[in-house]
């Protein structure tokens, strides 16, 4: 994942063997958390260019995944529009995964937000960052409801052919380490031991 500048110009700096690189994390976010990468998209376009270039000649067989944002669309239309000013469809800076964060508390909501980045920019999907939670009401939803929704999204993503890759959000000793999200989405307690859930991410449920 990138949070600096130091790599775009320097894939030496990777470790040899690797497959992928991630864009940026939540770009349109700016944050005291130090977790975000605050960067103007057409500035990120620049630097995407670079970076590809870089990184595609050291490894062409490499994936990259888009930036990924907090929520805002409009920032990846403007990166988009920016490196791929024709389309995405046949461009050669083209990410080979669109990268996205969601957050909801039912399946449907889920599916809506998934559907809606696919339809809008037709790329596969990597679901990086996701959880059973609203940042609308930011209300802690209790274990069974974190649970049933972890299973109806993983069977839904597992069956839909265009998602390639999804991670939950919640693999954090420090409950700090959430960033707000409803503690019920833990997947390690404070000892670093698998919870509950954890145990239900692991095995596949």
């Amino acid at each position: 994942m990138i949070f600096d500048n130091a790599m775009f110009s320097n894939a030496d700096k990777l470790n040899a063997g690797w497959t992928e690189i991630m864009g940026w994390n939540e770009p349109d976010l700016h944050s005291s958390t130090g977790v975000s990468v605050p960067v103007d998209p057409i500035v990120a376009a620049g630097q995407w260019k670079t970076m590809y270039d870089s990184l595609k000649h050291a490894n062409p067989s490499a994936k990259l995944w888009s930036p990924a944002v907090a929520g805002d669309k409009d920032w990846l239309h403007r990166f988009f529009g920016a490196i791929c000013p024709n389309g995405l469809d046949g461009c050669r800076y083209a990410p080979d995964y669109l990268a996205i964060h969601v957050y909801g508390l039912t399946l449907k909501s889920f599916q809506d937000q998934v559907n809606a980045y696919h339809v809008e920019f037709g790329l596969p999907i990597a679901v990086t960052e996701y959880a059973c939670f609203s940042w609308e009401t930011k209300t802690t939803p209790p274990d069974n409801q974190v649970s049933a929704f972890m299973t109806q999204t993983r069977q839904w993503m597992d069956s839909t052919d265009w998602i390639v890759k999804y991670a939950w959000f919640g693999a954090a000793r420090n409950p700090d380490w959430l960033y707000d999200v409803a503690i019920t989405n833990k997947l390690m307690d404070a000892g670093g031991q698998l919870t509950t859930l954890g145990k239900q991410w692991r095995s596949g449920q």
